[in-house]
């Protein structure tokens, strides 16, 4: 394993950001000197060295109660469900019964003494969890202050992104960005990459390299949605939707190229990601060629019938949410993903070939769960995707297909994994069977099918950039 110190010029920021992330009020003197000295190295993973292993300081998961007070409140769990159970019981009853002085327990005071016993132990074992060895949750400031970020390639900074209102806001945002490193940058000012529900931009590490070598991309960029990762959870709900991630990406894009209007870009959405590169291209200025390519795409499976208008958040709703649905599904949210295995289990669940899936994989997805608000940001971005702010926002994904298609300078492509469980091929070539776009599938891989087989992802969408464009 290699460490690394932290270039300075990583991070960036203004004098506002979200205060769920506690960056509320830090100025950017403060931030430029933060890392000259930092608490931890960063660790380059053994088998993905553009990933950080998480701090040592910090824990993801649950910590195990230690052996000897697990086995103390085994016995006392024990102990109180019998005297609970049997109402005369004395420290010598077992002796007695054991002697023959007192009578044998029955069936069900047996089943009663157990069912207590378990239920009190593993209850004793939650609230020492949740009180001294639980999760860690820290915020952007203290990552940046005594951490470090996850990825060499990560860069924090403040955009100004209009809202749902139509007002600026200032959104602190997480993101990756990869230099080409050779001389191959002809093709495309930027390469941009929106990652899918549940991930990250960490999901994109393992295809960054090739993929922009190969397409020949200046630079390849690719952030946080709001909700995710360690972008800041704003109060507008609507930069939760993917309306509201395509602004950020787009804003991000043309402020990374230095340009209001690129001459050409590369677009690369997955799963639900696929909306916002489609509602990124739309806010693009029509100018700029584009090439989009739709990955594992969650297109049709979201109608407008599924979302309303009405603002049904207000009033009695909000007390509800805040003192009862956000405590509740917050914290089974945290004893789910605080779970040792859970990860894994799910990954295991979306990749092609289980047996495949390595340790750096689960981490992509593990390590923003140390983040402040991380649960939080999950429930905001439900709730966002219930919601509807103006008229595009309940327009179906064929309409918004079609306006994309109907861009000058743009090309479309689709891939699928062909034992994609989530979105299972077969739906989805459904779907795109009236557009006549090129769908390509990769066989045996499922949902994420440029995390398993990035060359290969790499060389489809090469393949298409030549037909499309010489």
């Amino acid at each position: 394993m290699r460490t690394r110190n932290i270039p300075r010029n990583r991070v960036a920021t203004s004098t506002r950001t979200s205060s769920d992330h506690g960056m509320s009020g830090l100025k950017a003197s403060t931030i430029a000197g933060i890392n000259d000295e930092p608490l931890e190295t960063p660790i380059e993973h053994v088998e993905e060295p553009l990933l950080n292993y998480i701090p040592k300081t910090l824990s993801p998961i649950y910590k195990g109660v230690p052996w000897l007070l697990d086995i103390s409140l085994i016995f006392l769990s024990l102990w109180a469900s019998a005297v609970t159970t049997w109402k005369r019981m004395t420290w010598l009853q077992p002796l007695a019964i054991l002697k023959g002085w007192k009578a044998v327990p029955t069936t069900g005071e047996l089943v009663v003494f157990v069912t207590k016993a378990v239920l009190l132990s593993v209850f004793a074992r939650t609230v020492i969890q949740d009180l001294f060895l639980p999760p860690s949750r820290v915020s952007m400031k203290s990552l940046l202050q005594q951490h470090f970020l996850p990825s060499s390639l990560s860069r924090y900074e403040t955009l100004s992104v209009s809202g749902s209102d139509g007002k600026d806001e200032s959104i602190g945002v997480h993101f990756l960005e990869y230099a080409n490193p050779t001389n191959n940058t002809s093709s495309f000012d930027a390469l941009y990459l929106n990652h899918g529900f549940g991930a990250s931009s960490l999901s994109w590490l393992p295809v960054i390299p090739t993929l922009t070598k190969r397409l020949g991309a200046r630079v390849c960029l690719g952030h946080d949605a709001a909700g995710f990762g360690f972008t800041d959870r704003p109060d507008d709900l609507g930069l939760y939707m993917t309306k509201g991630s395509g602004r950020i990406a787009a804003n991000l894009l043309l402020k990374k190229t230095s340009s209001s209007t690129p001459k050409s870009v590369a677009l690369v959405g997955h799963s639900l990601g696929c909306l916002a590169t489609l509602k990124m291209a739309l806010e693009l200025p029509e100018e700029t060629s584009k090439l989009i390519v739709l990955c594992a795409p969650a297109l049709g499976v979201r109608t407008p019938t599924s979302v309303q208008k009405e603002k049904w958040w207000t009033g009695a709703a909000t007390i509800l949410r805040e003192n009862l649905f956000y405590p509740v599904f917050g914290y089974t949210l945290r004893r789910a993903v605080g779970g040792k295995k859970f990860w894994r289990r799910g990954l295991e669940a979306v990749w092609g070939d289980k047996s495949k899936l390595r340790d750096s994989d689960v981490l992509r997805f593990q390590w923003p769960s140390v983040g402040l608000g991380w649960e939080r940001g999950l429930l905001e971005f439900t709730r966002a995707q219930l919601s509807a702010f103006d008229e595009e926002d309940l327009q179906d994904d064929r309409t918004l297909l079609r306006r994309v298609m109907d861009m000058p300078n743009t090309k479309v492509m689709v891939i699928l994994g062909g034992s994609d469980r989530v979105i299972p091929p077969g739906f989805s070539r459904k779907f795109f069977e009236d557009f006549g776009l090129p769908v390509q599938e990769m066989v045996g891989l499922g949902h994420d099918p440029f995390e398993e087989k990035p060359e290969e992802f790499s060389d489809l969408v090469d393949g298409f950039r030549k037909s499309s464009f010489q």
